[in-house]
């Protein structure tokens, strides 16, 4: 694709020249980095991993309450995730807040409209508390 990071644009067209063909060649060291991180995943149990994640998620979302901020992914237990997109009520553009949040070393991502926050099992409840301080 010419712009693969354009996560909005989803008809967007082939790289002109032979690159639009070129599937890349991974490196075969990677793969002891791949190995090592499954094997942790692992270790740690996938289920323990996602009741972190949700108890996570509930802590970020009941920090939210109190700004500015709509929360836009649904939290029904049968739809939620460890995924949290916000909106701001006031107009602040995504791209705003990440380069906001970059600033304090937070790392988010705009998405259209909105802010995309990914926690993950290595993030802690101190984490999540520092990223919703630092929102404008």
């Amino acid at each position: 694709m010419e712009t693969p990071w354009d996560f909005s644009d989803l008809k967007q067209p082939f790289k002109p020249n032979a690159l639009a063909l070129e599937s890349g060649t991974g490196t075969s060291s990677l793969f002891y980095g791949l190995e090592q991180s499954l094997k942790l995943l692992n270790e740690t149990g996938l289920g323990r991993i996602r009741t972190y994640l949700d108890e996570l998620t509930d802590y970020l979302c009941e920090l939210l309450a109190g700004k500015d901020y709509n929360l836009v992914s649904s939290r029904a237990p049968e739809e939620r995730s460890a995924i949290v997109c916000v909106r701001h009520r006031g107009g602040i553009s995504p791209n705003e807040i990440f380069e906001s949040l970059e600033g304090e070393k937070i790392i988010v991502s705009a998405r259209g409209d909105r802010v995309r926050i990914a926690p993950h099992f290595y993030n802690i409840r101190e984490d999540v508390e520092h990223l919703v301080d630092a929102l404008p």
